[in-house]
């Protein structure tokens, strides 16, 4: 097999951020030459992902359900939060106003910074959708002298 996929899934509720965290770190360390940071920047825009969905799609429910699917290829990582909430129109969401402080749409546009691919789909039948995609990119050696 050229990949893992394991899929993990909780009640949407903040106390389980920390839990889906510490899987991120350890998933991390199985995929060859995940630098430290960009294990780092996974975490954070799953986390944005997943607080989105606890905010948004279902408003604070806890009977709501998350359920994450990573796939760890060789030069990859691949991550879908999936929920059954309220959708949402991605391209409606404005670009943050970094002269202000507040309003919304950092967590997106955050998500859209950290990640090298992020894509949704709403409202299919298997749920929302958001797709999240950490390319691995190996250091280059010097070249021999």
């Amino acid at each position: 097999m050229d990949h893992e996929r394991i899929q993990l899934e909780l009640p949407a509720e903040r106390k389980y951020l920390s839990l889906i965290g510490a899987v991120l770190k350890e998933l991390c360390e199985h995929v060859p030459d995940m630098p430290t940071m960009a294990c780092y920047n996974v975490q954070l825009a799953v986390d944005e992902a997943v607080d989105n969905v606890i905010t948004h799609a279902y408003k604070g429910d806890p009977a709501g359900r998350v359920r994450l699917t990573f796939e760890l290829w060789p030069d990859r990582l691949v991550i879908q939060v999936r929920d059954w909430g309220l959708g949402f129109d991605p391209s409606a969401i404005p670009a943050p106003d970094f002269e202000r402080f507040g309003g919304s749409g950092y967590g997106v546009y955050l998500i859209r910074q950290l990640m090298d691919s992020v894509t949704y789909e709403p409202e299919t039948a298997e749920g929302n959708c958001v797709t999240l995609v950490k390319m691995v990119r190996k250091a280059r050696s010097a070249p021999a002298i």
